[in-house]
């Protein structure tokens, strides 16, 4: 929920042969569907003396209260203390081209929780849903559409789906997806208009 305190556990692996000297601190982010980032912080978790293997750690992360709703990836980088430039490459797969990673999905609410059936919309409707085979969405005829898609996520934040929206009604098909729960976010001119839940039985 915008506005929340995440609590996020990870765990770090030292593969060397001795703990960092310097103060590296963790740093997070988040992106949205149209790459604009969000919510941009260094945390207080140090690895300074972090001894080789296995170390677990507890990150505090504000959300912002105005943070769109929305499906964000977040992201972590080692940075210098208090200098958000200077990222530290770390030996994993993934790596962005300013040194950054991404860690997984995460699904921005504006009201109590991700039980509600819309995030957020600017009057698009899509029916039937749940549904088994098929979906129809249908957008507002004043919007000017342009590169307009409709994504969907798995329950772990995983791009399964991305169809064009071409006209402002549009019917999709789903027969491909297997039965269950999943996020869709819609967006026109790279900007997110909607997100919310598909149920397909």
């Amino acid at each position: 929920v915008a506005g929340s305190l995440m609590q996020i556990s990870n765990t770090w692996d030292n593969l060397g042969v001795a703990p960092p000297y310097r103060d590296h601190r963790i740093a997070l982010r988040l992106r949205d569907n149209a790459n604009k980032l969000f919510a941009i912080t260094i945390t207080t978790q140090s690895i300074k003396g972090w001894l080789p293997g296995s170390r677990s750690a507890t990150i505090q992360y504000q959300l912002p209260a105005n943070l769109p709703a929305g499906i964000y990836t977040i992201e972590t980088a080692l940075v210098f203390h208090s200098a958000m430039d200077r990222t530290i490459p770390i030996a994993i797969k993934g790596k962005l081209s300013d040194s950054w990673y991404p860690m997984g999905k995460l699904i921005i609410t504006t009201t109590t929780g991700v039980s509600d059936y819309l995030f957020s919309h600017k009057n698009i409707e899509i029916y039937p849903n749940p549904m088994v085979t098929e979906f129809t969405i249908k957008i507002p005829e004043a919007t000017v559409l342009k590169d307009a898609v409709i994504k969907l996520y798995d329950l772990f934040g995983k791009e399964v789906k991305v169809m064009s929206l071409n006209s402002y009604e549009t019917t999709l098909p789903t027969y491909e997806l297997p039965a269950g729960l999943y996020f869709y976010s819609v967006l026109n001119n790279k900007e997110n208009v909607a997100c919310g839940k598909l149920v397909i039985q």
